[in-house]
């Protein structure tokens, strides 16, 4: 039984306790939030990385590890990744509990975080390390470049590009090389002050330890961190579409194995508590016996793959298909002939209910894990309505074949994209 409790400690900065005995191990994190903006992609995405390469008390990643194993190795990670119009800095440990040990490793861990975060290596001109910066700045630089040389990837990339043509969201998460070249130690800092000081906060917690020692335990530590913030989760939590862009045909060639198809769509805007998309999505592609699965690739041998893939809070989606450039005109009107016939309500009970069972499965899973109740409670907040995971199994168990298909019917392919061999014609 999970006891969940969401306490304010200051404007902009919530406290999440998940009070949970069935894990032998405790989680902890602390996540920045603010709006999204394209420009600073490149700088929030190396932050994390950047940090954890040493501190003032920690000058060298080694010292880090040596302080995580006598902390019996607890886990430690930093990322940056979007959600919505939202972008979400995230540093978490997970810890053996102290329930299990004599050592006060709650202290120990909150400690260590503290010094990372709060305290990093700056040089004499109170700039983040120098080194650090040109080390993180060339590491994403061979990320893009590797990304690009991923056929697939670049294809998807691509076509994302044109879809959310001015949007922020369809801005790489890591940037362009360009914007990675271009980002000096100064540029760096004065986003990570900005981090600090502005950024919406929201501290996580999970596992046996009571709420008020936590919360006391959180405001001696990252007391500094408490004050009104310019911005909350709630503010930024709100659906703001994507431009709608022109019917787009596009075609490059490249040195590529196999043809890449990827085709965006606008798909019709419902309520957060909608999840007739999600079942949609579960009977053409994500299930094992999904339309694009069984139909194209297995019985037509039309592709090696084909995924769709959705926008989170964008109304978009993509489908991207590896097949052969000769049977690329097929493929096409096959995949659009499974979501027609999706639309007029064509799904067997077989299909639709092994949906809603996957579906099922996936959200009985949502408390198997620290990790997953975290994201389910950060997710949560940029929500008008908190729902279980219980919640929603019983809203798509509600669910009915016309959802599905009135769903289906008002999706509108926009953008076409094609990657080819340059031998092909």
């Amino acid at each position: 039984m999970l006891n969940k409790n969401r306490i304010s400690l200051a404007p902009g900065v919530g406290l999440n306790i998940i009070s949970d005995e069935r894990f032998k191990s405790e989680f902890f994190s602390i996540s920045f939030i603010t709006p999204l903006k394209s420009g600073e992609n490149t700088v929030s995405y190396i932050l994390p990385s950047l940090l954890l390469r040493g501190s003032q008390k920690y000058p060298k990643a080694r010292d880090i590890g040596r302080a995580l194993q006598e902390c019996y190795d607890t886990e430690l990670s930093g990322e940056s990744y979007r959600m919505g119009n939202a972008k979400i800095i995230r540093f978490g440990m997970a810890f053996i509990s102290e329930d299990y040990t004599d050592f006060p490793i709650r202290q120990r861990v909150f400690d260590l975080l503290n010094q990372i975060i709060l305290h990093p290596l700056k040089e004499e001109s109170s700039e983040l390390c120098h080194a650090f910066t040109e080390l993180e700045k060339n590491s994403v630089i061979d990320l893009i470049k590797t990304k690009i040389n991923n056929k697939k990837s670049y294809a998807f990339s691509r076509c994302r590009d044109i879809l959310l043509d001015g949007d922020d969201c369809g801005v790489s998460k890591h940037g362009t090389i360009k914007s990675a070249m271009e980002l000096s130690p100064k540029a760096v800092t004065e986003f990570y002050n900005r981090m600090i000081s502005d950024f919406s906060i929201e501290f996580f917690y999970e596992g046996s330890a009571g709420v008020e020692y936590i919360k006391s335990l959180i405001e001696s530590t990252f007391g500094e961190l408490i004050h009104e913030k310019k911005t909350s989760p709630e503010a930024l939590g709100g659906f703001i579409p994507a431009p709608t862009v022109p019917e787009t045909c596009k075609t490059e060639s490249s040195e590529c194995e196999q043809t890449i198809l990827c085709m965006g769509f606008e798909t019709p805007h419902i309520d957060a508590n909608d999840f007739s998309a999600r079942l949609f999505t579960e009977i053409l592609s994500s299930s094992s016996v999904s339309r694009l699965f069984m139909n194209i690739r297995e019985k037509r041998g039309l592709c090696y793959f084909c995924d769709y893939n959705t926008i989170a809070k964008k109304d978009r989606a993509i489908i991207c298909a590896g097949l052969k450039y000769s049977k690329l005109s097929e493929a096409k009107q096959a995949i659009l002939d499974e979501i027609h016939d999706i639309s007029l309500g064509n799904i067997s009970d077989y299909e639709f209910y092994a949906a809603k069972a996957s579906l099922k499965n996936a959200y009985l899973g949502v408390n198997d894990s620290p990790h997953s109740i975290e994201s389910w409670e950060i997710a949560s907040l940029f929500l008008k309505e908190y729902l279980t995971p219980k919640d929603v199994i019983a809203k798509i168990e509600a669910l009915e074949k016309s959802d599905v298909s009135r769903y289906a019917a008002q999706l509108k392919l926009k953008v076409v994209y094609v990657l080819k061999e340059e031998s092909d014609e």
